[in-house]
């Protein structure tokens, strides 16, 4: 499968926060099949609280209907969510998104931001130009 337009971006982007890319992609067993995040990343804290470990997926929403962008990552996270929790309960999942679409379509899209809300999903917000992460959302 193909990597997203926007993966090196937010690899660089976590790379430069600290983070540790431990998987390029994070595989999660789903029997029969395998499931591939596009990235899995670790990074130690002071000692009292130890390692944090994320699992992130990385979408563009560059189709032409950005509702049905939604649908499928929002559809993908959850499915994701579920296997994790199964598979390795403190490792944290997030969606890593421009920010300009974040800024342009999220915010400005209430239903899409109530589901968000609702479904817990998290994000990493990124400005993919400078390969700076800018927000975490959770």
């Amino acid at each position: 499968m193909a990597k997203d337009i926007y993966h090196e971006a937010v690899r660089k982007a976590l790379e430069a926060d600290g983070w540790i890319i431990t998987h390029d992609p994070y595989y999660l067993k789903a029997k029969p099949h395998t499931l591939r995040v596009d990235l899995g990343a670790e990074k130690l804290f002071a000692a009292e609280k130890g390692l944090d470990k994320i699992a992130v997926e990385i979408k563009s929403f560059i189709k032409d209907s950005f509702i049905y962008d939604f649908y499928e990552a929002s559809g993908q996270y959850s499915f994701y969510e579920e296997f994790l929790e199964e598979q390795e309960k403190e490792r944290v999942l997030y969606l890593a998104i421009s920010e300009v679409i974040y800024k342009a379509r999220f915010l400005r899209d209430e239903s899409v931001m109530r589901i968000c809300t609702k479904k817990g999903i998290k994000f990493i917000i990124i400005n993919m130009a400078k390969q700076r992460i800018i927000e975490w959302k959770k």
